[in-house]
């Protein structure tokens, strides 16, 4: 529920509460049903608003575990990668997001001495992660040669070059399927070149899954 219909709720079950509960009292002076009923009518109005920020209030807390389970997972992902610290490699979680008319890669956690979790977004159809998410298979380019063309060359834009960090030399791609349906991808880079064998690729690959069932929590909080 969005703040804005949150809040038009919480205002007129206030005010119808309140007027119910009036006349509650108003008629409570009879002795017949009507008192008890706008009574009733008026509790239960006014007990809505903080039932809905209860509820609200679980779900942030479920959401909230949720997402630092998946930061330790990325971060166990990127250990377990076993690459020497000069690789500077990194692990992130990039999730699609559906609700645009192109459906985007969203970053959602990342592991690795850079552990912050980029803002800029990718659409399905760029990038080795946009391959790995259309290709729904694993995706491995272990050498840039020429950064900028490469990235151009995957659907970007200069502008969007300009956000990315430049030394990337290596990327290692697997998507999450959840249902059929590919939900996130494991993106793996690194500074230096031909670091991801099959090695890399099965270790990344056994976590997917684990990535699956955390990422699914949401939709089974919504139903």
């Amino acid at each position: 529920m969005s703040e804005t219909v949150y809040r038009v709720v919480l205002l007129a079950c206030n005010v119808i509460g309140g007027i119910a509960a009036g006349l509650g009292g108003m008629y409570a002076l009879d002795h017949g049903w009507r008192g008890p009923a706008w009574m009733l009518a008026g509790v239960v109005l006014l007990a809505v608003p903080p039932g809905i920020a209860l509820l609200a209030n679980i779900r942030r807390s479920g959401m909230d575990v949720r997402d630092s389970a998946l930061l330790t997972l990325t971060e166990l992902c990127h250990v377990l990668l076993g690459l020497p610290d000069e690789c500077d490699a990194r692990v992130t979680l990039l999730r699609v997001d559906t609700v645009p008319a192109t459906p985007v890669l969203r970053a959602v956690a990342r592991g690795g001495r850079d552990g912050k979790v980029p803002r800029s977004t990718m659409t399905i159809h760029q990038g080795v992660a946009g391959l790995c998410y259309r290709s729904r298979q694993v995706v491995h380019k272990p050498d840039v040669m020429d950064f900028t063309s490469d990235m151009r060359d995957l659907g970007f834009t200069d502008q969007d070059i300009r956000q990315f960090q430049s030394d990337r030399k290596s990327y290692l791609c697997l998507p999450v399927v959840v249902n059929g349906a590919v939900v996130a991808v494991v993106s793996c880079d690194s500074k230096t070149s031909n670091v991801f064998d099959q090695q890399q690729e099965k270790t990344v690959e056994k976590l997917t899954p684990f990535f699956g069932r955390l990422l699914s929590i949401e939709e089974k909080v919504k139903e």
